[in-house]
């Protein structure tokens, strides 16, 4: 079940399956499974917020990056 997951989550995100990404979010469902979380359903909403999270945090750190390239190039 773990690895169903796994690959419907890497799928989801276009995470290859061999990637050292998608070693990490089968690592974070083992731990996840180990706490408690035991159901298919649970384990993928859990993926999926935690996806949502992450691309969050990617989203709001590339405008300062951005910023910052932007001003080495016109600085």
């Amino acid at each position: 079940m773990l690895s169903r997951v796994c690959r419907i989550v890497c799928k989801e995100n276009g995470t290859p399956l061999e990637s050292q990404q998608a070693q990490r979010i089968a690592s974070h469902l083992l731990k996840l499974f180990m706490n408690g979380l035991t159901a298919e359903e649970e384990l993928l909403d859990a993926e999926r917020n935690r996806a949502g999270r992450l691309k969050q945090s990617l989203q709001h750190q590339l405008p300062h990056q951005n910023i910052v390239a932007d001003s080495q190039l016109h600085g």
